[in-house]
Parts: C-alpha cells; structure tokens; sequence
C-alpha cells in the first residue's frame, strides 16, 4: 500500500509505464499480474546499460534501463517447507 500511495504522488510529474513482461508462451503479462507471475519465476532481462565518464569531476556514472521480462520457467507452488513457516 505504501508503494501505491509514493506510485500516485508521482503522476503529476512522471510517465509512468510499466515495463513489458512476457510469459513463456510469449505473451504480454498485465502488470496486475506481474507479483503471481514473476515472483519465484526464472526469467531473462533485457536491458540497456549506458556509461558516462566525467572528466573533471574523475568519476563515472552509470544507469541501467530493463527493457523487458521474459520468464524461462514459471514459478512453481510453494514447497511443503515453505508452507510450514
């Protein structure tokens, strides 16, 4: 709920989109979905990694962009360990 209530307070300032995540059919997950679908999922991220180097200031930056989700293995129920704690 917190995450909901900081996810509002930035509308008016922010662009929100949701990033693409796919199933292992190949098909588009609603990010209403996305917590059941991909939590204890095997997936491959495909993103962008951008690197600037600031010469007078001797530092380096570096941003990473995820492009999209894509499941391998979807996630299984929880184990009769699991379901114990």
């Amino acid at each position: 709920q917190r995450e909901r209530v900081g996810l509002m307070a930035m509308t008016p300032t922010h662009h929100i989109l949701p990033i693409p995540a796919y199933d292992v059919a190949g098909d588009l997950i609603r990010p209403s979905a996305y917590h059941c679908s991909l939590q204890h999922a095997i997936v491959e991220v495909h993103f962008t990694l951008s690197h600037w180097a600031i010469v007078k200031a001797k530092c380096d930056v570096y941003r990473g962009e995820i492009q999209m989700i894509c499941v391998l293995v979807p996630p299984t129920g929880p184990s009769p360990i699991d379901r114990k704690r």
